[in-house]
């Protein structure tokens, strides 16, 4: 590493007032003389490649000052002032002082001025030099007090010795290691680009670092997910709210919990609706049970209890059932006697698109197939579905699962209608209103009931089509014309006050019908009817409770709900 003492052509700046200098008889400029020289000794120059400036000299006369004063400051690497009075207030000194500090700044260093007091400035010595920005430099440095040498001869041996003494302090701060500006950038951009480099590499590592935890998060919640649907389906196999429940306390957030959540509440209303089938002895209610959870502990038990009934009760219904045959051969009968009496050919019917299939024939041949469409997408009231599957609701439905199963179920059996249905359902559970509906008039065609009902509901809540309440009504009716319970209870629920205007009394009509059919939500809206009291009946405690029980049996759970709210008396 050089040194300022190694520069090719060594400079230093001797600034000073010329008045002072002329006063004194020459007596500074001497000075500046004894130092250069000393200097130059000390460290091994000639005068060829060594100078102490003064303006004096070196300035020639009408040339412009302060630009000359800055050339030769920039190629100066130290400052020797002459402190005095004069100086101190003059603005040719102050000029130089300050261009010195910036040039001092530029080199890196802080060691490179040197101040003679030459003359007593009595604002050193009481502290005023610190509002002086010219003092307040000079009484930070280390200056040499020379106020005794201004009156000795320069060329005595005190002045020579002192002059040695100074010129070897300026000696030991040019040889001290020193980077040439040029090199200290060299140096702070090599520093900049390690840094960077540097960082660039902890950026990449850090990257790296999130990639393999994101990579961990991800495995680790995969396992998880499959772990939780592995207990999941354990506890749909166990049918039970206990395992449910302890899925629930093991996972109560997680991929499977919406679907837990809606199993509980269907396996806590089945059970609700098994307690009230088994106390109301009831063999309608017990059989409705039956006929909506078809499989399962409760099923068993309410089979268990509908043999224990007293034959009193049976032999009732069984009665009922006679009465119902004798009248269906009185009809016969008269059939016969009308076709004897008429006409041969008046009996004969023109075949129509809507008696060319019968609803739900084209499953018949199919009533044994359970596919993975079935278990995903089939609806509980449908008809149509296989009696070993239960259905599941649309907040049931794993909307992805189940439209891949669907699709492959339908391109499998393009003419099985509840396919066709239940790949609508679960379009329409995934939101895709307008291929729901095109699957549901397939579907429909194909002689599903259930379908037409569901088309008539995507009019009423305006679902991928114009809200239209009147269009629905016509869907509901083809669908009550069969004598869909579902769609007998919709067509009450619009005259409740739904998009037509209201009749309530008309309402119950279609509720009752519903409820005969075994729809467990009009025998709910039954309840609620006699509960308020409205549709033409009278407010009946009575009656609402025998209909919620209804419901409830019939797996409602909202119905279990509205029986708890009920007074008991």
């Amino acid at each position: 590493m050089s040194s300022l003492a190694d520069y090719p052509h060594l400079v230093g700046f001797f600034s000073y007032s010329r008045e002072d200098d002329e006063g004194s008889g020459g007596r500074l400029s001497k000075f500046r003389i004894c130092i250069q020289e000393e200097l130059r000794g000390q460290l091994g120059r000639t005068k060829g490649d060594f100078e102490l400036f003064q303006d004096k000299v070196a300035i020639a006369h009408g040339t412009k000052w302060e630009s000359e004063i800055n050339s030769a400051i920039a190629g100066s690497v130290f400052f020797i002032p002459i402190v005095t009075p004069t100086a101190i207030r003059s603005y040719h000194c102050k000029f130089e002082f300050d261009s010195f500090l910036a040039r001092e700044k530029e080199l890196g260093r802080s060691d490179l001025i040197f101040p003679i007091i030459y003359i007593p400035i009595p604002a050193l010595n009481d502290g005023r030099w610190r509002q002086d920005p010219v003092l307040e430099i000079v009484g930070s440095r280390q200056y040499l007090d020379w106020q005794q040498l201004r009156h000795l001869d320069t060329a005595s041996k005190e002045v020579g010795q002192e002059v040695e003494k100074f010129c070897a302090n300026i000696c030991r701060a040019l040889e001290r290691p020193w980077l040439s500006p040029d090199k200290r950038r060299q140096e702070a951009d090599a520093r900049q680009r390690a840094d960077e480099e540097e960082r660039r590499r902890q950026i990449e590592a850090e990257a790296r670092q999130r990639s393999e935890k994101e990579r961990d998060r991800w495995e680790a919640e995969a396992k998880r997910r499959a772990e939780q649907e592995q207990a999941f389906a354990a506890a749909r196999r166990a049918d039970v709210v206990a395992a449910v429940d302890a899925f629930l306390a093991t996972y109560p957030e997680g991929s499977q919990t919406a679907q837990a959540r809606s199993l509980r509440s269907v396996l806590v209303a089945r059970d609700a609706a098994c307690k009230v089938a088994i106390a109301s002895n009831d063999p309608v209610v017990l059989k409705a049970f039956l006929k909506t959870y078809p499989t399962g502990s409760p099923a068993e038990q309410v089979r268990t209890h509908l043999r224990g009934l007293p034959v009193s009760l049976q032999q009732r219904r069984m009665r009922n059932i006679i009465l119902s045959v004798c009248c269906l051969a009185v009809l016969a009968v008269l059939l016969i006697y009308v076709a004897m009496v008429s006409p041969p050919n008046s009996l004969l019917l023109k075949p129509d698109a809507s008696s060319a299939r019968q609803p739900g024939a084209t499953d018949t041949p199919h009533v044994d197939l359970v596919t993975d469409c079935d278990r995903l997408a089939a609806l509980p009231t449908d008809a149509q579905r296989p009696k070993s599957v239960h259905g599941l609701y649309f907040d049931e439905i794993d909307t992805r699962s189940a439209v891949g199963a669907c699709r492959e179920a339908v391109n499998k059996y393009p003419d099985i209608a509840r396919f066709s249905f239940q790949l609508g359902r679960a379009l329409e559970s995934s939101g895709d209103y307008l291929d729901a509906r095109k699957q549901y008039e397939i579907a429909a065609k194909l002689g599903s009931i259930a379908a037409l009902t569901n088309i008539g509901a995507l009019y009423r809540n305006g679902k991928g089509v114009q809200q239209d309440y009147a269009e629905a009504r016509r869907w509901y009716e083809k669908a009550a014309a069969t004598g869909d319970p579902a769609a007998l209870n919709n067509i009450g629920e619009l005259y409740d006050g739904d998009g037509v205007q209201q009749d309530r009394a008309e309402a119950r009509r279609w509720y009752e019908k519903a409820a005969a059919a075994g729809n467990a939500i009009a025998m709910r809206n039954l309840g609620d009817t006699y509960r308020d009291g409205r549709g033409g009946v009278q407010k009946s405690v009575a009656d609402a409770r025998t209909w919620y029980q209804r419901a409830a049996a019939a797996g409602d759970a909202i119905a279990t709900d509205r029986l708890a709210s009920l007074p008991i008396n």
